[in-house]
């Protein structure tokens, strides 16, 4: 086995042991395979297809645009996948106060949801927390903003399943001659939410758990942790968008790699000071540890209720927008070329002989129902 040195990359480790993995794991789900089998085809031209532009002047001057997968488990793509999603939402969110909220449940529980048959029950997660929230606000009159993102792993990518919050400092609401007003809260009741999320999700849950099983997590302690109050939208959605759409694990936490064994560092912050710890797996364990938080088809990992919800979020957002005196903002991110012209400082469009603009030349795909490149040449 060939030794590797310098940075590694979780590509890199699971192209080499993906055949053997799924010999000794038959029974690696479809949906699993196909977002695996993106990640390693990633930007690989002959394989995912491409872009070739070529100066019409100088044949030799062309430059080769890969196509890349898309995929929330690649590492490349999912950095590039949560920076758009971080500017795009910022766009939408009012320059106010957020509270970042996080509810867990009992390790129990994660046993519970990581079973395959259970899976499509994530969604209580989704629901029982937002009730929580809402229903506080609710009882003073207001409705809140809140944009929710599952976590479905601990620091050693075990699966630990949670929900990041963030909870605008404030609600929308009526004043006495009924007129909208914007109104602010300090924090929220860490204790009451507890016992309210608690006693949600166990209700909704009723039909899939049995009565000592529901009694026993009932005496278990719920943590809901009222985070930092977060200043402004972007703050707030780095905060939780680190891993809305990427990988579970930083591929800058994997030190070592022999072929054999994966040895990555994680934060343990449970004695009151950061402590850096070291895990070390074998390539199976470590594969399995990262691919069982590929969610399924079309589950969605980030929701907003509230006055953020899809279905009113542009009645409301004018008007907190006009309470606030403020506007809402331009997107600032950048397609593929004019971010290669800020990070890189070249034009790669441009032919570095006469000047002139490239062309498009070629375009390939790869067909979805047969294995096969198909590719269309243009003329100038």
């Amino acid at each position: 086995m060939e030794i590797f040195t310098g940075k590694y990359t979780i590509k890199q480790i699971i192209k080499e042991h993906w055949a053997n993995y799924l010999i000794k794991h038959p029974d690696v789900p479809d949906y699993i395979k196909k977002e695996v089998d993106k990640m390693l085809i990633c930007r690989d031209p002959e394989k995912i297809g491409y872009l070739k532009y070529q100066c019409s002047d100088h044949y030799s001057e062309y430059v080769v645009i890969p196509f890349s997968c898309k995929s929330r488990f690649c590492n490349v793509c999912g950095v590039a996948q949560t920076n758009k999603w971080i500017d795009l939402t910022t766009t939408d969110l009012p320059n106010t106060s957020y509270i970042h909220v996080v509810f867990t449940i009992p390790d129990y529980l994660w046993y519970f949801f990581h079973k395959d048959q259970h899976r499509h029950l994530l969604d209580l997660l989704f629901k029982a927390s937002s009730q929580t929230v809402l229903g506080w606000f609710e009882s003073r009159g207001l409705k809140p903003g809140i944009t929710s993102v599952l976590h479905t792993f601990g620091k050693q990518l075990n699966y630990n399943t949670h929900i990041h919050c963030i909870v605008t400092a404030a609600g929308l609401g009526e004043d006495k001659d009924g007129n909208s007003v914007w109104k602010t809260i300090d924090t929220l009741p860490e204790v009451a939410m507890k016992k309210r999320w608690r006693a949600i999700l166990l209700t909704m849950l009723s039909d899939y758990i049995d009565y000592s099983f529901k009694s026993m997590l009932f005496k278990k302690d719920w943590y809901v942790n009222i985070g930092i109050r977060l200043i402004t939208p972007k703050a707030t959605c780095k905060y939780i968008g680190r891993y809305t759409k990427r990988p579970v694990i930083a591929e800058t936490r994997i030190t070592d790699y022999d072929g054999t064994f994966i040895t990555f560092f994680y934060i343990d912050k449970s004695e009151g000071y950061d402590k850096k710890v070291y895990c070390k797996l074998t390539w199976e364990e470590f594969i399995t540890r990262l691919i069982q938080h590929i969610p399924k088809p079309y589950f969605k990992m980030i929701r907003h209720y509230g006055v953020f919800a899809n279905a009113v979020k542009n009645k409301y957002q004018k008007i907190i927008f006009r309470l606030l005196n403020q506007t809402k903002k331009i997107s600032n991110w950048l397609k593929w070329r004019a971010r290669h012209l800020k990070w890189k400082k070249v034009d790669p469009l441009i032919c570095k002989v006469c000047g002139k603009e490239m062309v498009l030349k070629e375009l390939a795909f790869r067909s979805l129902y047969i294995n096969v490149l198909w590719v269309k040449r243009i003329s100038f």
